[in-house]
């Protein structure tokens, strides 16, 4: 009836008026009060205006960031506007980085959408706020997927891989081949043998020093046509090599490359 609905927008009124008068707990009060309201009749463009009118509430300005992530999940679950929700979200985190409701939901969003670029903007941020060591190196090993497999873009994956690395201080087996890997895609042929030699010098298996040190060697000799080094790399390879052969035939390659045929030796 009329007379409901004129009561229903005075208790309204005087609910969004305590918000602008009333201390931190009597604001948080009715502005609960209201959303409880609103909800249960499914008025959710009233419910916007009110969101908005508790973003300007002294009362409530150490909650802003909880607001704005309300907000946007009003807009995507309830209005349908799934930009004017990821504003929202992206308003929660640069107030609170550590909001994880809100990263979940940009994260969803953008991967959805197929939006890689913002995607990488706030797990750049979320990385630079993080105090453990894992999660850090999480975001950046995500980066490096999204680079490699999403963008092309194999430099920049093997710039996060390092990052990743860097963060954990322990060189995690999977994060050093895929980093190898992204070197590689890269072009980075030096980088990468230094790489490789170094985890060489770091392991404690000589078998598993050789096996290193031969892509060394394959990658001197092929990519950059270093083959003295190539060829002293084999040679220091063939007691510990897995496969005795491996170092024997990248030998043969090397002198058919010089032209020293009197130096080949079956294999």
């Amino acid at each position: 009836s009329r007379r409901s609905e004129a009561l229903e927008k005075r208790a309204f009124d005087a609910l969004q008026r305590s918000l602008e008068t009333t201390g931190t707990g009597a604001a948080s009060g009715a502005l609960a009060m209201a959303v409880g309201v609103l909800e249960e009749r499914a008025l959710w463009h009233p419910l916007v205006a009110l969101y908005k009118r508790a973003l300007e509430a002294p009362g409530l300005a150490g909650a802003k960031a909880e607001t704005h992530l309300a907000l946007g999940m009003l807009y995507r679950d309830r209005i349908g506007d799934p930009l004017k929700a990821c504003e929202q979200w992206r308003r929660s985190l640069e107030l609170d980085p550590s909001n994880g409701k809100a990263f979940a939901a940009l994260e969803s969003w953008y991967r959805d959408s197929g939006d890689w670029e913002p995607l990488l903007v706030i797990y750049e941020t979320d990385a630079a706020f993080a105090t453990d060591a894992s999660h850090k190196a999480a975001r950046f090993a995500a980066m490096a997927d999204i680079r490699r497999e999403q963008l092309g873009d194999a430099a920049g994956a093997a710039a996060d891989l390092k990052r990743a690395m860097e963060a954990r201080g322990v060189t995690e087996p999977d994060l050093a081949i895929k980093y190898d890997e992204a070197l590689a895609s890269a072009g980075k042929w030096a980088e990468l043998v230094e790489r490789l030699l170094a985890r060489a010098g770091a392991t404690a298996s000589p078998a598993a020093a050789a096996g290193l040190s031969i892509k060394a060697a394959d990658v001197l000799a092929e990519k950059l046509a270093d083959l003295d080094r190539a060829e002293k790399l084999y040679e220091a390879a063939r007691e510990h090599a897995m496969h005795p052969a491996e170092p024997l035939l990248g030998l043969e390659r090397v002198y058919r490359k010089q032209a020293r045929f009197d130096r080949l030796v079956p294999v």
